[in-house]
């Protein structure tokens, strides 16, 4: 299955190659006029889905965005039913972590980038227990940190270094 699938993708590549040469994804020119806007030091405030900046394939391109802002949020504007939440920046501590650990209704929420949040910070999620995934990636968690926090929230995914 996993054959015909790949040839069909490579037939459908040539023929968009053929029929529309040049053509390439709308996220690629978002990303590339972001990067020509984000200077260092830089506040962004990314008023979308709240959940992350690109699409999942686009995982390079968002963290080399994100790395050019000394803080960055995706904030979901439907505050009361928030799900989703992406944060990212040294700025965003082990107190931030206390504040969303308030946001009960947080299915999934990103806190890349944010080295200074730490085992401590993880304390204050411990509520939280509608939370699916947890991205951990680029903070000062530790694995014994995040092994306690799964305790308390058996059905998180949590991404780490």
């Amino acid at each position: 299955m996993r054959s015909v699938q790949k040839r069909l993708w490579r037939i459908y590549w040539y023929l968009e190659k053929l029929f529309v040469p040049g053509l390439r994804s709308s996220q690629y020119a978002y990303y590339e006029t972001l990067r020509s806007h984000l200077r260092r030091p830089m506040k962004w405030l990314d008023l979308g889905c709240g959940h992350q900046v690109f699409p999942k394939w686009m995982h390079r391109e968002q963290d080399e965005v994100i790395a050019k802002a000394s803080l960055a949020v995706g904030l979901d504007c439907d505050l009361p039913s928030l799900k989703n939440l992406f944060v990212s920046g040294p700025k965003i501590t082990n107190a931030g972590m206390e504040h969303l650990g308030k946001m009960t209704s947080l299915e999934h929420l990103s806190v890349t980038l944010c080295r200074g949040v730490s085992n401590s910070g993880l304390l204050y999620l411990r509520g939280l227990y509608r939370l699916k995934r947890l991205d951990l990636r680029g903070t000062s968690v530790l694995e014994d940190g995040a092994n306690q926090l799964q305790r308390f929230l058996p059905n998180c995914a949590m991404l780490r270094d």
